[in-house]
C-alpha cells in the first residue's frame, strides 16, 4: 500500500437510497474528489429491491429535496408507482443506475472496507478497502455507514427484526388473465399481516411479496428452508400464486438513526426508513441538519 495516502473528507458505506441521497447532497457541497462512496456488491438500493422489502406510506411521504423528487418523479413516470402507493420493486435498480451515471457520483462497486483505525496525525480514520486490485488505504474525516447491518461495525447492530421475503407471481388463465383465486385472496385486500407471515401486493395485479419473520441469528440456511416450508404448507389463500424467486439480501429490520458509533462515524441505515423515497429524503435533511442521536 502507497505511503502517501489519498485524503477524502466523507466515505459513505453502502449503495443503498440514504447513501445516494447523501452523494447527490454532497455533490453539490463538496469540492470534487473529496467524498467517495462504496458497495461490496454492483447492485443498488438492495436493502429495498433486492431484499423484495416493498415499504409503505410511499404517498404520504413529504419529499422535499430535489434529488428524491428526481427519483419520485421517474418512478412515476415510468409506471413502477402507481398513485396507491404501489410499487414494482425490480423497476427501481435501473431509475438509481441512470442517476449515477447522470450525475458523475463517485461509486466503488465491489469494494469492501476489512480495517478502520484512529489516524493518529490529524483527525478522522485510517480506513482499509478490498477490491478487485488489491488492498488500499484512505484517510478519511468521517464515516456514514448506510448500510442495513453497520458492516463497518459490526456485531454493533441493534436491529429490531429481520425477516427474509420472495416475490410471488400470480398463476393466470388460458387468456393471460390472473386467476381469481390471486386476484380475490384476502379478499383482494391489499395487504395481510399476521404473526407467522405477510402479504403485500405490488404495482401489477401479478405480483405480490410475501414476508417471513426470522430470528435474529438466523443464516441463509434457516431463512431459506423456513420460506420454503411455509410455501409447502401454504394457506389456501395463496394457491393461485407461484413462487417466484426469494430475496438474495436478508430484510433487516434496524433502529432508526443516525448512531454514533465513534466520532465522526456514524451509522445512518437505509432500511429503517418506510420507503426508499422516505430514505433519500430524511438522510439528506440529516446531512443538512447534521443532528446525532
Amino acid at each position: 500500500m502507497a505511503k502517501d495516502l489519498a485524503e477524502l473528507n466523507t466515505l459513505i458505506v453502502g449503495a443503498t437510497f440514504a447513501g445516494i441521497g447523501l452523494a447527490c447532497e454532497l455533490q453539490r457541497s463538496e469540492p470534487a474528489g473529496h467524498f467517495l462512496f462504496i458497495d461490496r456488491e454492483i447492485t443498488v438500493g438492495h436493502e429495498f429491491a433486492y431484499a423484495f422489502k416493498h415499504g409503505f406510506d410511499w404517498n404520504d411521504t413529504v419529499i422535499e429535496h430535489e434529488s428524491a423528487a428526481e427519483v419520485r418523479s421517474a418512478f412515476i413516470s415510468r409506471n413502477i408507482l402507481s398513485e396507491e402507493g404501489r410499487v414494482h420493486l425490480p423497476g427501481m435498480t435501473p431509475v438509481l443506475y441512470r442517476l449515477l451515471r447522470d450525475r458523475g457520483l463517485p461509486i466503488r462497486f465491489m469494494t469492501d472496507v476489512v480495517d478502520i483505525r484512529q489516524n493518529n496525525e490529524q483527525s478522522g480514520y485510517i480506513v482499509t478497502l478490498f477490491d478487485g486490485s488489491g488492498l488500499r488505504e484512505l484517510a478519511v474525516k468521517e464515516i456514514i455507514d448506510t448500510t442495513s447491518d453497520c458492516r463497518t461495525c459490526t456485531p454493533w447492530q441493534p436491529l429490531h427484526g429481520k425477516r427474509i421475503n420472495a416475490l410471488l407471481h400470480a398463476k393466470r388463465n388460458k387468456d393471460g388473465s390472473v386467476v381469481s383465486d390471486a386476484m380475490n385472496c384476502y379478499g383482494g385486500k391489499m395487504q395481510f399481516v399476521s404473526d407467522h407471515y405477510s402479504f403485500e401486493r405490488g404495482r401489477f395485479d401479478s405480483e405480490a411479496f410475501l414476508s417471513i419473520p426470522l430470528a435474529p441469528g438466523d443464516g441463509w440456511l434457516e431463512g431459506r428452508r423456513s420460506i420454503h416450508q411455509f410455501w409447502a404448507n401454504r394457506p389456501d389463500e395463496l394457491q393461485g400464486w407461484t413462487l417466484a424467486v426469494v430475496a438474495d439480501q436478508f430484510d433487516f429490520e434496524p433502529s432508526k438513526g443516525p448512531h454514533e458509533r465513534e466520532s465522526d462515524w456514524i451509522w445512518l441505515p437505509s432500511a429503517a426508513y418506510d420507503n426508499p423515497l422516505a430514505a433519500m429524503n430524511e438522510a439528506i435533511a440529516w446531512l443538512k441538519g447534521r443532528v446525532v442521536v
